[in-house]
């Protein structure tokens, strides 16, 4: 449905917040699919785009946990581009570990690649010293600990 502006940015930060709650307590796929109706309302109805990258951040971590390694790739990148082109460096950084723990996982990164041969790792480790999201640390520790 339609609705004005204003519920519409309601129901995505609503639909987010939800979202991260489920995610915490590991109801993953219920995550996923409110994320996913709130990434459909931001791109239909270009409101709450302040939120798409977090959105897409939280999308691909949850692919991530869920073990959907080629989603999670896909919203990856994507979460790194929306990031670069908003200049949000967290969701930037959320969108490099899930990469670097694809990679780990010997999932494809296909075409996420194309700016180079990245290493996921590095450059999020590069966006946790710029911007001090200590709460991430421990995964990109976790990886970086991996043989």
């Amino acid at each position: 449905g339609g609705g004005s502006p204003e519920h519409s940015y309601l129901r995505v930060t609503g639909a987010y917040f939800y979202a991260l709650g489920a995610a915490a307590g590991h109801r993953h796929e219920i995550a996923r699919s409110a994320l996913t109706r709130a990434l459909a309302t931001v791109r239909q109805q270009q409101v709450a785009v302040d939120f798409e990258a977090e959105i897409l951040a939280l999308l691909a971590e949850t692919c991530a946990a869920m073990a959907r390694w080629p989603e999670a790739v896909g919203v990856a990148s994507e979460t790194v581009a929306v990031a670069r082109q908003r200049s949000n460096r967290v969701a930037e950084c959320r969108g490099a570990l899930v990469m670097a723990q694809a990679g780990a996982m010997g999932a494809d990164l296909g075409l996420a690649l194309q700016d180079g041969n990245r290493d996921w790792l590095e450059v999020a480790g590069t966006l946790l010293d710029i911007t001090g999201a200590e709460y991430w640390r421990p995964v990109w520790q976790a990886l970086r600990a991996k043989p």
